[in-house]
């Protein structure tokens, strides 16, 4: 983030207190755009990587994994290609910790850096609202592994793309789940976290739901969560189904509550509680039976991804986090984007739209899931969205939805 050539991979994103009324933060909507800074010339000397994502705070267990992917692409990178014309090109961590302030922050550090190419990330939705106007003003192209919310990919820049299916796919896939056999659901319970993931995901679900026939009533979490009054008012509601889209640190301990107090309905919650660790562990066999979507198919879905995955824990002693294989393959994108544009360029004399021009050619790219293609509003083509059902204490995936 200082830098020469900071290849500014931000990955940090997503998407994934009392009982309020569900209400839109200021942070859930784009930034103003502001101007762009002027761009010295001249070759670039060193090239850098950024990694950026919350590698503090509440979602660190997001963060950490996709720096560690990241830094696995650039190593693979340096080694086969020796760097971009002879420059190696180094990776350099940061933290936005999930958050849109720390994101705007962080995003004029970067943007301010003629090195700054490329990006990954960020990771969540707030970070990317946040801090996508800052970037493309700056012309600066990002992709994000794991930020859903559809205004990322609708507020008209011309730089941000994403690897994972839109909150918009998601809820209304989630939405037609419960309608169905087996839950069959004719009353929804929904429930936000008031932050940009949770709510425009719990937003689709409910206009979906009501779409079906589903009656749902709607709940939101503010400040520092109150269970207990939150399951006590869902219990009330004897709704069929208490629909949670978390990023994934709350799954177990609203599921928990629901035990305590009883209620019978089943939890269905999002990619952030696809969390063997933190969802069915930590809820000590209360998730059995319990199911949660996924916008991004597991690592384990092809020959590929299971190879990458056995290096993975051979590199750094533990398994994949949450999105990581999408982080490994964003750098890989952005990588062969930067080599791309040197090549054409004959030298390191690059700018940013150099970088973002060359993403928009990149057509069926070798991904470790299958074949990547973004689309002119930088959405992935065929996005993957899957449900699972915790059964004997293991996520079993009962419907493919594309």
């Amino acid at each position: 983030m200082r830098a020469w050539l900071v290849l500014g991979i931000l990955s940090a994103l997503a998407a994934c207190g009392g009982v309020a009324p569900a209400g839109l933060p200021a942070s859930s909507s784009p930034s103003p755009r502001p101007s762009p800074t002027a761009t010295p010339a001249g070759p670039l000397e060193t090239l850098k990587l950024a990694c950026v994502g919350p590698q503090s705070g509440e979602l660190a267990f997001l963060g950490k994994p996709s720096l560690q992917a990241c830094q696995m692409a650039v190593d693979e990178f340096n080694a086969r290609a020796g760097g971009i014309q002879g420059v190696k090109v180094e990776v350099v961590p940061g933290d936005d910790a999930g958050s849109a302030e720390q994101a705007t922050r962080l995003a004029a550090k970067l943007s301010a850096d003629r090195a700054v190419l490329g990006m990954v990330g960020p990771m969540t939705s707030a970070a990317v609202l946040a801090a996508g106007p800052t970037f493309d003003a700056a012309h600066i192209a990002f992709v994000s592994q794991s930020a859903s919310n559809p205004k990322i990919t609708e507020s008209g820049w011309k730089t941000g793309h994403r690897l994972v299916a839109r909150d918009d796919a998601e809820g209304s896939a989630d939405a037609e789940f419960v309608f169905g056999p087996p839950l069959n659901a004719k009353k929804a319970f929904v429930v936000d976290r008031h932050e940009p993931y949770s709510i425009s995901l719990a937003d689709e679900f409910e206009k979906r739901a009501k779409a079906l026939g589903i009656k749902t009533e709607r709940g939101s979490l503010t400040g520092s969560p109150d269970y207990a009054a939150l399951i006590s008012r869902a219990k009330a509601a004897n709704p069929d189904v208490l629909f949670f889209p978390d990023q994934g640190s709350q799954c177990a301990a609203m599921l928990l509550e629901m035990q305590k107090q009883a209620v019978s309905s089943r939890l269905m919650s999002s990619d952030g509680c696809h969390d063997k660790e933190r969802f069915i562990a930590a809820s000590q066999g209360a998730a059995e039976g319990m199911f949660v979507s996924d916008t991004g198919a597991g690592y384990d879905t092809t020959p590929e991804g299971q190879a990458w995955a056995k290096d993975f824990r051979a590199k750094f002693g533990a398994e994949p986090g949450p999105f990581s294989w999408y982080a490994y393959d964003a750098a890989r994108i952005v990588l062969q984007a930067v080599d791309s544009a040197a090549k054409a360029k004959g030298s390191l004399e690059l700018r940013p739209a150099d970088v973002n021009a060359e993403i928009a050619k990149i057509k069926d790219f070798n991904g470790l899931l299958g074949p990547i293609t973004f689309n002119a509003k930088g959405d992935v083509e065929n996005a993957s969205i899957a449900i699972f059902q915790v059964v004997g204490g293991e996520f079993k995936q009962v419907k493919k939805v594309r």
